[in-house]
């Protein structure tokens, strides 16, 4: 009976720090939920090629507008002593380049 007494006051400690450690991590979360909205954007790609049989070259050129657009963003707070840093991923910048394929 002894050893089923203190096998449950173990338990209810451990439950008591658990609760005590989770806490601050849910107001943290909370805090690092500010909204961000992304704006809309539009890129133009094109591809265009010639085929000749077993082989194939393309030209191909994405984002030619070069527009840049930010695609996510990520407001997180790394350490209590820092300020919220957000940071935001970009597109690819215009890229242009040439494509060969042979089938075999």
């Amino acid at each position: 009976m002894r050893d089923a007494q203190r096998s449950f006051s173990i338990e209810r400690t451990a439950r008591r720090l658990a609760v005590a450690v989770l806490l601050p991590l849910a107001a943290l979360a909370a805090l690092a939920a500010a909204a961000e909205t992304l704006p809309s954007h539009n890129t133009l790609d094109l591809r265009a090629g010639v085929l000749g049989g077993a082989w194939g070259a393309y030209f191909f050129g994405t984002n030619l507008t070069n527009k840049l657009a930010a695609l996510t963003i990520d407001n997180t707070i790394f350490a209590w002593q820092q300020p919220t840093i957000t940071r935001v991923s970009t597109n690819q910048p215009r890229t242009l380049g040439v494509d060969f394929t042979y089938k075999f």
